[in-house]
């Protein structure tokens, strides 16, 4: 009788250590939705994530400005906008060199498929001891296929 009951106490504590290890497997690798949510994110499924993915493409594609890198940002210009956005790219900033930029407002449509970006955006002239402001407005477009897109560039007045 002894040996029984010590014979089923190691099969319900053997039972308890698998399942905590098994528990413990789940809980450490994470959750098995994780990947798809992600991914959803990402596509720009929502509204909301739209919203969120337009910020880090601004600042992706003000980032290659600064740095002068014009086929880094022409990647986020719509193709059928890149000639003039090089064009206005080349004649700007030949001369000029991006100091910084604030992203001043943000609009986007009902259903954030489209965005209008007003950035001021600071640029240093080596003919002129000054740094000039300069705001513009950017035209952003969303697809599934491409993400965020350049869709148009104007440059407003130069202001002090």
């Amino acid at each position: 009788m002894l040996y029984r009951d010590l014979k089923s106490r190691g099969r319900c504590l053997h039972k308890i250590v698998f399942g905590g290890c098994i528990l413990a497997a789940i809980t450490t690798s994470g959750c098995i939705v994780v990947p798809f949510i992600d991914s959803v994110r990402q596509v720009g499924a929502t509204k909301s994530h739209r919203m969120d993915l337009l910020n880090k493409e601004i600042e992706r594609f003000q980032v290659a400005r600064f740095w002068q890198d014009m086929s880094t940002a022409l990647s986020h210009v719509k193709e059928d906008e890149r000639a003039n956005v090089k064009k206005y790219f080349v004649e700007r900033f030949s001369t000029a060199r991006v100091v910084s930029h604030k992203i001043v407002d943000v609009e986007f449509t009902t259903d954030a498929f489209e965005a209008s970006v007003e950035v001021q955006t600071r640029l240093y002239e080596p003919a002129s001891p000054q740094v000039v402001t300069q705001d513009e407005i950017q035209e952003w477009i969303f697809s599934l296929s491409d993400g965020w897109k350049v869709r148009l560039l104007r440059p407003q007045e130069k202001t002090t």
